[in-house]
């Protein structure tokens, strides 16, 4: 009975396609870490990362290749963030990342890092998959000081760097 438990409750926090923390499970999370930070006078900050391209590789070699290609990246976001931070693939073809205790140049470092992986041609089959990322960045405290504010607006930077141009990244109410 105990591993039933323990595999309901890993279906119920996981994305089933990329083993990620689900949306739920990473709003749950960011409400704790964020009264955690309150209390500890901390930072830390939102990455919202959007996929660009995506539906082109899925239009060009099917969801087949599309899904191992989420998973792909879900590997290479994991890799570049460190162990006490939370990768989450928060529907389709967009993930959110939590950083914590983290200061705004670090946050600027793994971002460009992001961008620069995700620009790379990922190989997935004999498929060459050319996406990019563009990524918006909210930081506690200063954008924000609960987890619904912070993912609006790390999604609003997202949506500044899709206007102009994509695959880059952009902190909340700055200039790209």
């Amino acid at each position: 009975m105990e591993k039933e438990v323990t595999n309901l409750d890993y279906l119920a926090n996981h994305d089933n396609l990329t083993g990620l923390f689900n949306k739920t499970y990473f709003i749950n999370f960011l409400d704790i870490f964020i009264e955690k930070a309150k209390v500890n006078k901390k930072t830390c900050s939102i990455l919202f990362i959007d996929l660009d391209g995506f539906k082109a590789v899925n239009d060009t070699y099917g969801h087949d290749v599309g899904d191992k290609l989420l998973k792909s990246i879900s590997k290479i976001l994991t890799d570049n963030i460190r162990e006490v931070d939370l990768a989450s693939r928060f529907g389709g073809d967009e993930f959110i990342i939590f950083l914590y205790n983290i200061s705004k140049d670090d946050v600027t470092k793994i971002s460009k890092r992001i961008v620069r992986l995700l620009s790379e041609t990922i190989r997935i089959n004999q498929c060459n998959c050319n996406i990019g990322a563009s990524i918006g960045i909210s930081m506690f405290p200063e954008h924000g000081d609960n987890s619904q504010i912070l993912i609006n607006r790390s999604d609003l930077g997202m949506y500044t760097v899709k206007k102009r141009g994509k695959n880059d990244y952009c902190f909340y109410e700055e200039e790209c």
